[in-house]
């Protein structure tokens, strides 16, 4: 099988970016041809992956990147058919994908509410895109990573039930919590934040802060003197530096940037963060579980029901509650709830489903190309 991948960007440390690769890796490694489409590449790529780059210039329109977006998929569009494709994979929502993998929440359900969010130049688009994708009566195989995105999209759209698959996590089995290197990796993490005896260590990762919700960690550690803060991710942290100056914590609040050594901070770390304004699913959650670290999650994020089913932390009410949030910190700082979390944590990492994303996108793909050709 030649199977193209599409993105608008691939970057090392994005989940979606994480999914693609791990896609990408497990059709490599059954013995099929892997394309990529996108207009951007930062980072390293699998040998075998073939890369192709939206020309810079493709019909200049804009510098917003919605006007580069529906570039690329116009440019996509008109090569397709030079490559031999069996079948177009996409990972951001455009037109003429033969499969979508939704790592994005419904832009219609959870954005297009406003006047101007529905009728601005940039939601159009989103809203184009969307459609082209969900529009009852498109060929489009939609792979969705929770029942809540099923739910919204069909909901906005009455999109077949027909045309969804869902699919696990696909976290790699060397994430997994490693008790010989968990003290090294302790000793790592209390060293960089300038912890001491006592004090709790509170992680976040993700590099969009605002919507991942790193103002309201910095604002939940006033008032909490041994709590101290780790942020792992891409993105401007003047603004957050600025914030934790005003409430008096900017020396608990370490930003350490993108960073290859993720899985040492989880098992270093007490506690993950993520009190996300929007997650449609949010691998770092499962990376935390298989990690052995607690998890504080918002009820918004798709894999919230993991830490829900497991009990390794506490899922946040919807709408977001401050004074919840807060209470739920302090429950944390006891070391007695922490360590029955992180149990909690490493025996459902071992008993559920959170591996298997390649294999299950493949013979879905493989198993609709068969039923295509005997039509």
């Amino acid at each position: 099988m030649h199977l193209g991948m599409a993105l608008f960007k691939y970057f090392p440390f994005g989940g979606l970016q994480k999914d693609f690769l791990r896609i990408a890796e497990e059709a490599l490694a059954q013995g099929h041809r892997v394309t990529a489409f996108t207009r951007q590449w930062r980072g390293d790529k699998p040998k075998e992956l073939e890369l192709v780059l939206a020309p810079s210039g493709w019909k200049k329109g804009g510098w917003q990147n919605h006007v580069k977006d529906r570039n690329f998929a116009r440019w996509l569009a008109s090569v397709r058919g030079d490559y031999a494709l069996d079948a177009l994979l996409g990972f951001n929502r455009m037109p003429g994908l033969d499969f979508y993998f939704a790592a994005d929440p419904c832009y219609r359900a959870n954005r297009a509410q406003s006047w101007r969010s529905r009728f601005s130049p940039r939601a159009r688009h989103f809203l184009d895109f969307e459609r082209a994708v969900f529009a009852p009566e498109l060929g489009t195989q939609i792979f969705t990573l929770t029942e809540k995105q099923k739910r919204e999209y069909r909901d906005c759209y009455g999109t077949e039930e027909e045309r969804f698959t869902p699919v696990p996590p696909g976290i790699g089995r060397d994430f997994a919590y490693d008790p010989q290197a968990a003290g090294a990796a302790r000793q790592f993490v209390r060293e960089r934040v300038n912890a001491v005896e006592g004090d709790v260590v509170f992680l976040h990762v993700g590099s969009d802060f605002r919507r991942k919700g790193v103002d309201r960690c910095i604002e939940a550690l006033a008032g909490r003197p041994r709590a101290r803060l780790a942020v792992l991710g891409q993105g401007g942290a003047d603004k957050y530096l600025r914030q934790a100056q005003a409430l008096g914590v900017a020396d608990r609040v370490h930003f350490a940037g993108p960073s290859e050594e993720v899985r040492q901070w989880m098992m270093g770390a007490d506690v993950l963060l993520h009190p996300a304004r929007e997650e449609a699913a949010g691998m770092v959650l499962v990376e935390a579980l298989i990690a052995g670290l607690p998890v504080i999650v918002s009820g918004c994020a798709g894999y919230a029901t993991h830490i829900e089913r497991s009990g390794a932390g506490r899922v946040l009410a919807e709408p977001f509650s401050r004074e919840q949030f807060g209470e739920v910190l302090m429950e944390a700082l006891d070391d007695g709830v922490r360590n029955s979390w992180h149990k909690f944590a490493l025996t459902y990492s071992k008993e559920a489903d959170l591996y298997n994303l390649g294999p299950v996108v493949l013979e879905k793909i493989r198993s609709e190309l068969e039923a295509r050709r005997s039509d």
